[in-house]
């Protein structure tokens, strides 16, 4: 750069300050992320042309800075506003610029307002200084760091100080990552603990002089860290030196990790564990889960199984976990599913992340095997022939399928899994997508896709079975365009040598892997070949052939002399009882190994002690061991031992059941010659019989959430039984169920058993099945329960102001009772009112105790929603049930706020003239402050009423008003009628948003409630007196007059008195002419007040009064309508009581006419209850009839 001392030095500064603005403008932009207020684009680059106007706003200066020093930019220059107009916006730039020049620590004294009210020669000055000092910010050199995570690793940076004075520099390092990186004093060099670093640092260089500056960096974080280095000359010295910039970065080198967590499964057999993890950091927060996983590795004999290239695209792990929140030193579980696509060896790492407190990694582990075989076939051929074999395989690989189905309900929600499941072809499509390594994406399904046919590799490990090595499958038929099911893969057997030879064929595809098992039986027998083809669904339920390693076959008793003694059964004196010893018999279900053993049985040899005597001796044998479980070969039962030998008897043990057996097996003497010279006596033995289980002729996983009812479907083929046979069942497990028998039909059939999850977890199980012709085969079951499927309610709708109760159904299937706890997500709008259980009509409320969810019951819980915004947006919320069973069952709830529709009218009555005030309640359903505007309008009747109508209602104080989220208010208005008539009128709420951004946008800009309003105008009416009262009161005047006293009415009780009322309506009447009609008027009683509290007045008037118009006529001249009632007082009983007439007009008004109604008690003891005693303290009891006229 070109010195400033030329005579063009000012144009100099101005061209390279504008060259700067053009090269760093659109990276300040970018960083600031701002657009203008009034339009979408970027604004345009300052322009310089002056040195006081064009530097007021600081952009320009900006963009001097960051063409410089670009690493600044995020530091200080990021809140920059782009397009100032306001003086506050040009203010707040320069506080920027201040900012970023301070924090470089460039010697210039500043403040925000010089360069606000600037002048062209402080400019001037300020530029001159940024000339010389801005170019010795670019970064001189890089320093890289690498270690392992949570590692220090120290570098040395050389420093040389060419002059011959001394030059002191501060050092400091900036960056959002800068406090990372340290200086490490030379004392602490090298040191193997964690030595001690300081954030700055303050050297002297001497002349002529090399210095190292040692640095450190703590490897925090998995990601690429970038800061600078600044050297900074002091201010005071003797020699300034030039500023140095160096750019630090650090990364881990490797992952290295305390703790490995392994998995062992086999292909298509996903595996679930909750891994308890610790921080290694021992801080407390929020770390975020991500799982990464390297390819697979192949199995280390791959080249007996030619696996070697079958490397897969879809992951083996998954971890549903997201973030983890560690309480310092403490243990939390994260779910980890192991779910290999192929044999070999999976790696992965889980990487925790928290931006403050760094990251930590945790290894995982899986191992996979070859998986299980699809089918099984037994093939029967003669020796030295080829034996062409064709065998049927499926095209969907089902093993696969299943695994992706379950990873599908473990993974996806409720609609995503619905809209998924429609196509077994769009669940694999999907999920291969999900499950895609590295982001590959994975459009084979078994094999299948997108393409049009699959290629199969074909291997096998024998030798005399011959396969092609490529088979090409197309997906669809051709001659009819239908989807292929099934595939032919040709075998060619050749054997040599006679014996049962197990070969294992594989069929190796992308993502597909297959394994077929063959037994191939040579034989010399065997004229021509024959196979023996199984399905895995309809593979033949034979018991495997058990091993016993304890060959204990023959039991030799003692001689007479060494046995012991026992009691007789019977008490006999003079029967001998020896015992011979105790014989266990140990063996397993199925083809028996020891010498002498059969298929179906374990034969045991029992050696008699040495018969001494010169003659033969006969025993009869019995024992109380069940038949079925040991049985005498050749049904003997006796023994005869020669003189001088020892006596055979041979047990056989049935193998077809397992099972503990104790009894004992007796041997009696009977030979009556020998009697004669010895007493009677018995051989006793103690028996112990163990048969064992042979292994499971399978292994059945079944995945069942909780509250959800799994059938285990179980298709078994026994040619062996005839059609009507039946096997008993047992089943040995939690939470399962199913029939005791099952029938055969024809020579195979299902059973159906029923899985009902009651708690989380993974268990075992077994099912095992017996006939008396065969021997018994059993299945273990691997049990796993997943919580509880979210439930999703049908959405509701209400509208706004509103609520209703909506009732949801929670089913449990189990025979286990749950206590729940229930937590409402959104409670502004859900509550839970009640419950009850399906049946039952006795509902209760939540308390503390919770929700008792009962066994094999529905429980349904009465919600109510009331919508807090109009249409489906923030009403949405979820009731969370908790218990410790099965941690928690979510209730997904959905609704939709409408408009408001016109409520229930309101009746307001007022005097003619009068005014009545009253209030319409209105409370804000929404979670943000509204403006509320009310008024009225009129309802749709004649023009010429129309403006009496609104004149007769009046909004009382402001028209508008502010109401804040669910606040409730009364706004208040006045009735004020000036005629007899009815008024109807709209009472209108009209609420609007304060901000167009607050809640869910609305279709218009208004939402009114409306409050329909009926006013009727009261007048009192009076009596028209008759001609003898009138002259009455003009010759004798009294306080009040006739027409203004209230009417008596009066009479006997239990007694009928008629009466006549003749009633003046004064006021106008629109439409007098309908005053004669029937039915023009109506009347009703109201009582005011009674001198009994007791007394229900209101029944014993209209029980008492019964009126009948009489006539109704209207005076021409006044316009008032005289009105006359004729009636009969007939009261059941004695009373007072003030009452009011109500007559109202159908054509308007209200006319009230006080009453008063007295009836009196004939006697003052209406009747007598006279009570005798005979004898003092006993009670005396009378019956006293009441009156059922009496109300």
């Amino acid at each position: 750069m070109r010195p400033l001392w030329s005579k063009s030095s000012e144009h100099e500064l101005l061209s390279w300050v504008n060259s700067a603005i053009g090269r760093s403008w659109r990276d300040l932009c970018e960083e600031n992320g701002r657009l203008t207020s009034s339009t979408w684009h970027r604004p345009g680059a300052p322009k310089v042309a002056n040195f006081d106007t064009d530097f007021s706003n600081g952009l320009a200066l900006a963009c001097l800075i960051a063409h410089h020093v670009p690493f600044i930019v995020k530091e200080s220059l990021s809140e920059l506003i782009l397009d100032p107009h306001e003086p506050q916006d040009r203010f707040h730039n320069c506080i920027q610029i201040v900012k970023a020049l301070a924090l470089i620590h460039v010697d210039f004294q500043l403040t925000p307002d010089d360069i606000y009210n600037t002048s062209d020669v402080y400019v001037l000055l300020l530029l001159t200084r940024l000339y010389q000092c801005l170019p010795g910010y670019a970064v001189k050199s890089s320093l890289a760091f690498e270690g392992n995570l949570q590692a220090l690793v120290q570098q040395d940076l050389t420093l040389t100080n060419p002059t011959n004075q001394k030059l002191v520099y501060r050092c400091f390092v900036i960056g959002d990552e800068g406090h990372l990186f340290g200086f490490v004093e030379p004392s602490h060099r090298g040191k193997s603990k964690t030595p001690r670093r300081t954030r700055t640092k303050q050297i002297s260089l001497a002349g002529n002089c090399p210095f190292t500056l040692h640095l450190c960096y703590k490897v925090q974080s998995l990601r690429r860290v970038q800061a600078h280095l600044m050297l900074i000359a002091e201010k005071g010295t003797n020699a300034m030196g030039s500023a140095m910039v160096f750019e630090l970065t650090g990364e881990p080198c490797s992952l290295q990790t305390d703790e490995t967590f392994h998995f062992n499964t086999t292909c298509y057999r996903p595996q679930l564990k909750l891994l308890s993890i610790r921080n290694r950091l021992r801080c407390e927060g929020v770390f975020a889960v991500r799982l990464v996983e390297s390819p697979r590795k192949p199995i280390t004999d791959s080249a007996s199984t030619g696996l070697g290239s079958s490397l897969s695209s879809l992951r083996g792990f998954t971890c549903k976990t997201a973030e983890v929140r560690f309480r310092g030193d403490s243990e939390e579980d994260v779910d980890v599913v192991f779910h290999p696509f192929g044999p070999g060896v999976y790696a992965a790492k889980l990487i925790f992340s928290n931006q403050s407190h760094g990251d930590f990694v945790i290894d995982i582990r899986g191992s996979s095997e070859l998986p299980l075989p699809d089918q099984e076939q037994r093939i029967t051929c003669p020796i030295g022939l080829n034996h062409r074999v064709e065998l049927l395989v499926t095209l969907e690989n089902v093993e696969k399928m299943h695994t992706l189905e379950w990873l599908a309900r473990y993974l996806l929600s409720r609609p995503e899994l619905e809209r998924i499941s429609m196509s077994r072809l769009l669940l694999a499509s999907e999920m291969s997508k999900i499950l895609a390594l590295h982001n590959s994406e994975t459009a084979s399904t078994n094999g299948g896709g997108l393409a049009d046919r699959i290629h199969f590799r074909v291997e096998c490990n024998s030798a005399f079975v011959k396969v092609p090595p490529v088979i090409e499958v197309p997906l669809k038929e051709r001659a009819h365009e239908r989807p292929m099911e099934h595939f032919n893969v040709p075998l060619t057997i050749s054997c040599d040598t006679p014996g049962s030879h197990h070969v294992d064929v594989l069929l190796i595809a992308p993502d597909d892997l297959r394994r077929i098992q063959l037994e191939c039986v040579a034989s010399v027998e065997a004229t021509t070949p024959s196979t023996v083809y199984s399905m895995k669904a309809h593979e033949e339920s034979r018991q495997l052939n058990g091993q016993f390693s304890n060959d204990c076959t023959t039991f030799v008793t003692d001689d007479w002399s060494k046995l012991a003694h026992t009691q007789s059964p019977t008490n006999q004196t003079d029967l001998e009882c020896l015992l011979g010893g105790r014989i266990d018999i140990k063996c397993r279900v199925g083809r028996c190994v020891h010498t002498g053993g059969t298929d179906k049985s374990h034969v045991v040899t029992l050696l008699l002690p040495k018969n001494t005597l010169p003659r033969r001796q006969v025993y009869r044998v019995e024992t109380d061991v069940p038949a079925r479980v040991l049985s005498f070969p050749g049904d003997h039962t006796e023994v005869v031992t020669q003189p001088n030998r020892r006596g055979e008897y041979k047990l056989a043990v049935s193998l077809a059941r397992s099972g503990t057996f104790h009894g004992m097996l007796v041997f009696s003497l009977v030979d009556h010659e020998l009697t004669e010279h010895r007493p009677k006596h018995r051989l006793h033995y103690e028996l112990n019989i163990r048969i064992k289980s042979a292994p499971p002729i399978g292994t059945l996983e079944v995945v069942c959430p909780c509250l959800e009812v799994k059938e285990i479907v179980l298709p078994l083929k026994y040619p062996d039984l005839r059609t009507g046979e039946r096997l008993q069942v047992m089943l040995d497990g939690p939470d399962l169920s199913g029939p005791d028998v099952v029938e055969v039909d024809t020579d195979q059939c299902e059973y159906i058993a029923q899985y009902r999850p009651t708690r989380l977890g993974t268990s075992e199980a077994s099912l095992t099945f017996y006939n008396r012709f065969t021997s018994e085969f059993w299945i273990r079951l691997i049990l796993t329960a997943l919580p509880p499927l979210p439930i999703t309610v049908a959405p509701v709708s209400c509208e706004l102001g509103r609520a209703i109760v909506d009732t949801v159904k929670v089913e449990n299937p189990t025979a286990q009772q749950y206590q729940l706890n229930a937590e409402i997500t959104n409670p502004d709008v859900y509550s839970i009112e009640s419950f009850f259980m399906q049946g039952e009509e006795k509902e209760y409320h939540v308390t503390d105790n919770g929700i008792s969810l009962l066994p094999l019951a529905t429980l349904r819980l009465n919600v109510a929603f009331q919508p807090q915004e109009y249409g489906e947006e923030l009403n949405a919320g979820e009731i969370i049930l908790r218990c410790t069973e099965f941690r928690e069952l979510r209730v997904v709830l959905r609704g939709e706020g409408l408009l408001p529709s016109p409520t229930r009218e309101v009746t307001v009555k007022s005097d003619v003239e009068g005014t009545k005030r009253f209030s319409i309640p209105f409370a804000n359903p929404f979670p943000y402050t509204i403006e509320v505007t009310h008024y009225v309008t009129a309802k749709k009747c004649k023009d010429a009423l129309l403006e009496r109508h609104l004149e007769a209602f009046e909004v009382v104080g402001k028209k508008s008003q502010l109401l804040q989220a669910k606040q409730t208010t009364n706004l208040p208005c006045a009735f004020t009628p000036s005629h007899m008539q009815i008024y109807e009128v709209v009472f209108n709420v009209g609420v609007r948003k304060l901000s167009p951004t607050d809640g869910a946008p609305w279709k218009q800009h208004e939402i009114v409630w409306s409050y329909p309003v009926k006013g009727i105008a009261v007048m009192r009416g009076f009596q028209e007196p008759s001609p003898r009262t009138l002259l009455k009161e003009h010759v004798y005047p009294c306080e009040e007059p006739t027409p203004n006293r209230p009417a008596r009415i009066e009479g006997e009780a239990r007694s009928s008195t008629s009466f006549r009322l003749c009633l003046n309506l004064a006021g106008y009447l629109d439409n007098r002419e309908r005053c004669g009609e029937e039915g023009s008027f109506t009347w009703s009683f109201s009582v005011q007040t009674s001198g009994d509290d007791l007394l229900d007045a209101a029944a014993l008037v209209n029980v008492s009064v019964k009126l009948r118009r009489e006539s109704c006529t209207v005076d021409p001249m006044t316009g008032v309508a005289n009105l006359a009632f004729i009636g009969t007082f007939e009261p059941p009983r004695s009373f007072e009581i003030m009452a009011t007439l109500s007559v109202t007009s159908v054509i308007g008004g209200e006319w009230q006419f006080p009453v008063f109604l007295q009836a009196r008690r004939t006697e003052l003891v209406e009747s007598k209850i006279t009570f005798f005693s005979d004898n003092l303290h006993k009670p005396i009891h009378r019956n006293l009839l009441l009156d059922s006229g009496e109300p």
